[in-house]
């Protein structure tokens, strides 16, 4: 219940109402009292907002979780990376395709919270989209990732190259995958995901 620090164009009944709601126990029975300024209190139920947020994705995922980031181009070339990453024991993050931009945002927004572990294929997609997911993984923390990483990498389609310089600093491994052996290509990526 917000109740403005300033009560100037309250009523004495106004004013009386406020005072036994402070001090009735039951009526507060749920609720949270705060008589601060509006901007204090939007601040305060933001907070409030992010960490429930937070609370229910911490609850929603059980276990390791890689995000398995690909542009909508490369889905099908994907979906053998996924499974071997699924059948290693990790859950998947996958980005969303369908809906209004400002709603997949959210939701890459909240995969770059809560994975444990990234990995970035770059099948059809240029070096330059690859660059943009490297720079919203930087991005995490101030997106409000509280947790650390545990792993990043780039996997190429086979016959694709990326330049290694331009992600070693970043502690980015490149690998290239195998199409007929996918598991065989991601193991010690997965078992150092693991560690």
């Amino acid at each position: 219940i917000w109740i403005s620090p300033t009560l100037t164009n309250a009523s004495e009944k106004q004013k009386a109402f406020i005072e036994n709601i402070k001090r009735d126990a039951e009526a507060q029975e749920g609720a949270e009292i705060l008589q601060t300024p509006l901007e204090d209190f939007k601040n305060i139920m933001r907070e409030e907002l992010v960490e429930s947020s937070e609370r229910q994705i911490a609850d929603d995922t059980t276990g390791r979780t890689v995000y398995l980031m690909h542009d909508k181009v490369d889905d099908l070339e994907v979906r053998p990376i996924k499974e071997a990453i699924e059948k290693s024991g990790f859950k998947v993050l996958l980005p969303e395709f369908e809906g209004e931009l400002l709603e997949l945002r959210k939701k890459h927004i909240d995969n770059l919270r809560t994975f444990d572990a990234a990995i970035i294929y770059k099948g059809k997609v240029n070096e330059q989209w690859v660059r943009m997911k490297v720079l919203d993984l930087l991005k995490a923390p101030g997106f409000g990732r509280k947790k650390p990483i545990i792993g990043k990498a780039i996997i190429t389609a086979p016959g694709e190259s990326i330049s290694d310089d331009n992600f070693k600093n970043q502690n980015l491994r490149v690998i290239e995958s195998d199409p007929h052996r996918p598991a065989e290509s991601l193991k010690s990526l997965l078992q150092e995901f693991n560690a």
